[in-house]
């Protein structure tokens, strides 16, 4: 390569680098997006060779083409590499392969590293440029390399390591291969990926009719199969060149590589093969669309009735249960109705069944035996405490409202069933990567949220509605009657044992029994106050619940939504890359 056409290829170069680096970095972060999909998975091995393949078209290096000639067994590959060097580099045969190792003709100052550097096979046999050769070709590398149809599958991985850190292909053919091409899926592999030129050999050795009708062959298939109806197609005779270089067909073919390796045309052809790979990586992607791309958009409409089906499945098993709560929330709201009162009232409030039946029974035995009836009271009164204790200990915990750990379970797989059986297909890890909501994830929300809920009802809104119910108005309003009774009762007393007329046993149970007959009828009247209190505050939290759970599950379905929705954008990204990428190195 020589000074001026260095520097023209390293602008190209630098041109082709700075146009489409920033989109390469793109196509890495979206394919990274998509790995976990089996779909993309499948076809990561022909995604891993076109993304390197696009590195080897961007890197930005001084290095000369590579030229690789490719084509059927007796081909002409080496007689044609021969006649373009201008001696004798290359064994050549007629119908039997020959070439088993690659030649690699170069200028003596190429660096061909990159070229050799973990090539399969044998190690190429290197042949330096002399310039006392009298070929036509001297500054850029040639390969003859071994056949494509080859028996030996070392060798075709040869042919396609060395296609892959090509420039220029130049597909050779003779009469027999010419019909062998239709089935070479080598040259399918890289018709979109890589500058393509067609040579019929031997052409001195047909008529003008038969050269011509080869000729239309190759036309046909490089318009049909390989659409690259811009692709020159020759015919040339190379053993004839080597005698005659102004032979028909010659100097046109040596223009045409010319043409496609030298004076600055490198860089258009790695920027016209980077195109065609961005090509290839589009047509990928959309195979990848045609087949998961409907379930992808179906994944957010199943994610979402789960979420939904959940929730409400959840609400109506934890609305059953708060309704079996009821009592105990009332006996609750008046055991905080009766801490905040103090007088005869407040006991009443506290007085259970126990002590109802205590209370009672200490009246019959108060005439026989009233120390009995004392302790009968006293009794009952300690054990209706502490079954009250236990009792409110109880209603402070939550875990009665949730379903079993078996009711979540099957509760979550009738939800979310059908998301998981769609995730499972698209992705090995479906349910995790493609952000379907887990099963432990909703059973700790909900979980949380009805403790949390539970807890403000017990802590502060039992205790504020009790607050509300027994105002100091009514306290005084019940309390009053009580402990007037009680003044007259004790005036009663002391004016008897002034005036020495006792008041007797009589008065006294007569008066007890009005006092406690008010104080119940006040404690009914209460009782169905905080009732009511208790069943607006139930009704409240469940309000609570459903606001709280369709906000946490609504977060949940749009997590859900993004993940796929990232996905798909990705997708839709990587399936128009070949335009995106086009567009911008053509700086539309």
């Amino acid at each position: 390569m020589n000074e001026r056409q260095r520097s023209s290829a390293g602008l190209h170069d630098d041109l082709l680098g700075g146009l489409l680096g920033g989109l390469r970095s793109e196509l890495d972060q979206d394919v990274q997006a998509l790995r976990d999909l089996r779909s993309v998975q499948s076809r990561a091995g022909r995604i891993d060779v076109l993304s390197a393949d696009l590195d080897q078209q961007l890197e930005r290096v001084e290095r000369a083409a590579v030229l690789t000639l490719v084509g059927a067994t007796g081909a002409g590959k080496s007689t044609l590499l021969n006649a373009l060097v201008g001696r004798d580099v290359a064994h050549e045969g007629d119908s039997r392969p020959t070439t088993r190792v690659p030649v690699i003709h170069r200028p003596a100052d190429a660096d061909i590293r990159e070229l050799l550097d973990g090539l399969p096979g044998e190690a190429p046999k290197v042949v330096d440029h002399d310039p006392g050769g009298g070929g036509p070709w001297s500054q850029q590398i040639l390969v003859d390399a071994p056949d494509t149809n080859s028996v030996e599958a070392s060798h075709r991985e040869v042919v396609a390591a060395l296609a892959e850190r090509s420039d220029v292909l130049v597909v050779v053919a003779h009469r027999q291969s010419v019909a062998e091409l239709s089935s070479a899926t080598f040259v399918d592999d890289f018709a979109k990926r890589r500058a393509l030129v067609f040579v019929l050999g031997r052409a001195d050795a047909r008529s003008d009719a038969d050269r011509g009708a080869l000729l239309e062959q190759l036309r046909t298939l490089v318009r049909e199969r390989w659409n690259a109806p811009d692709a020159p197609i020759l015919a040339v005779s190379p053993r004839d060149a080597q005698r005659n270089p102004s032979s028909p067909g010659w100097q046109e073919l040596v223009s045409t590589l010319r043409g496609l390796a030298e004076d600055g045309a490198l860089g258009r052809v790695r920027r016209h093969n980077a195109l065609g790979t961005a090509a290839e990586l589009s047509r990928v992607f959309a195979d990848v669309d045609h087949e998961i791309g409907v379930t992808l958009d179906e994944l957010v409409t199943f994610i979402a009735s789960g979420v939904e089906s959940w929730r409400a499945g959840l609400l109506q098993e934890v609305a059953v249960r708060l309704d079996l709560k009821r009592p105990d929330v009332t006996a609750l709201v008046q055991s905080e109705a009766a801490k905040r009162w103090e007088g005869p009232g407040g006991w009443a409030l506290r007085t259970g069944g126990l002590t109802t039946m205590g209370l009672s029974a200490g009246a019959l035995l108060a005439r026989r035996n009233p120390l009995l009836a004392a302790g009968a009271a006293a009794g009952a009164m300690a054990a209706d405490r502490a079954r009250g204790a236990i009792r409110n200990a109880g209603i402070a915990d939550p875990t009665g409202l949730l379903p079993s750990h078996a009711g979540m379970t099957a509760l979550y797989h009738q939800s979310f069933g059908p998301a998981r059986m769609v995730a499972s297909d698209l992705a090995n890890d479906g349910a995790e990567s493609l952000a379907v909501p887990l099963e432990d994830v909703l059973a700790q929300m909900a979980t949380d949220t009805v403790e949390d809920v539970w807890a403000t009802l017990v802590t502060r809104d039992l205790p504020e509605q009790a607050e509300k119910v027994v105002s100091r108005f009514l306290r005084w309003a019940v309390d009053a009657p009580v402990l007037a009774l009680g003044v007259w009762v004790v005036v009663a007393a002391g004016r008897g044992l002034w005036t020495g007329q006792h008041a007797g046993l009589d008065l006294l149970l007569s008066t007890a029994v009005v006092g406690m007959a008010w104080l119940f009828l006040t404690r009914m009247v209460v009782r169905s106050l905080l009732g009511r209190r208790a069943r607006r505050v139930l009704a409240r939290a469940r309000v609570q619940l459903e606001g709280r759970l369709a906000g946490e599950t609504a977060q949940l379905g749009l997590a859900a939504g993004q993940a796929v929705d990232a996905r798909r954008a990705a997708i839709d990204r990587l399936t128009g890359l070949g335009e995106r990428w086009r567009r911008r190195a053509l700086g539309s």
